[in-house]
């Protein structure tokens, strides 16, 4: 067997496996996304039960084999036990965990993704800027780290300045994931709707977006991860976003998440009257 070596990373999901095993996905800085086995982790006695969950963030001793890897030990990081507490609180983590997995890949760098997991995490548990708010941010943040939204105050075509003196604001075209200025989303509309006459397919509309709204952008997909929570959002520039992300998480294909079904069923369940 290959000796073992150390990943700092963050425990994605964990499902059993044989009678008394787990195979956990983790996301490590060194390795990226990778899937490791637990043997004997849902054994009462086991020192790895606790240690084998969604949310457990540590450095984890592993053993690597033929693409999978087997765990050998763990030194404690971080748990957010306090997430388990809440349960909205453990479904908004649960999606956060979930869409990291799906953007993440074996030896790829997971730094950056995992820092912001934690700072998110964090903020969840502060409870600011509020649930829905600090979805929205996480999702523009994930999809600008892998290679998404490059730019939010400049036209993706002709560089024109969407923000600042003069700024006119812009628009989000889904089809394109980039934003354009009103000329540029024009003639790129027209080139896009003769597409869809002559190939066919679901129209997908442009979102426009204020000034006010793309420098929010701006300043989550660039700003310092410590303090990517901490300033007071204009709830409105929340709610755009949101609608952004939404047409552009359907633009992806991707549109299911178990996690989010969850969260569907708990917002009906708290709806007045019911």
């Amino acid at each position: 067997m290959s000796e073992a070596v150390e990943v700092k990373g963050m425990v994605l999901s964990a499902l059993p496996y044989r009678e008394y095993d787990k195979r956990i996905t983790l996301l490590t800085c060194e390795r990226g996304k990778i899937t490791v086995f637990a043997n004997g982790a849902r054994k009462p006695s086991s020192q790895m039960a606790a240690v084998t969950q969604p949310f457990v963030m540590g450095t984890f001793s592993v053993y690597p084999g033929r693409g999978t890897y087997n765990l050998k030990g763990f030194t404690p990081g971080q748990y957010f036990e306090e997430m388990s507490r809440d349960i909205e609180n453990t479904v908004y983590g649960s999606y956060f965990l979930e869409l990291a997995s799906y953007y993440t890949k074996e030896n790829e760098d997971g730094t950056q993704t995992l820092n912001l997991l934690y700072v998110t995490f964090r903020a969840l548990l502060r409870g600011t800027p509020g649930r829905d708010g600090i979805r929205r941010i996480f999702e523009l943040r994930m999809a600008y780290e892998n290679g998404f939204f490059p730019g939010t105050t400049i036209c993706s075509a002709c560089g024109k300045a969407l923000t600042g003196p003069g700024g006119e604001g812009g628009y989000f075209l889904p089809w394109e994931h980039g934003i354009y200025c009103r000329s540029c989303m024009e003639r790129r509309k027209e080139e896009y709707k003769l597409h869809l006459k002559e190939q066919g397919g679901v129209h997908k509309r442009e979102i426009e977006l204020s000034p006010a709204v793309l420098s929010a952008m701006d300043y989550i997909v660039r700003g310092n991860l410590k303090d990517l929570y901490y300033p007071e959002y204009d709830p409105a520039a929340l709610e755009k976003i949101g609608e952004v992300m939404e047409v552009f998480r359907e633009s992806l294909g991707k549109t299911h998440f178990r996690s989010l079904d969850v969260l569907d069923q708990l917002k009906e369940l708290s709806l007045p009257g019911r």
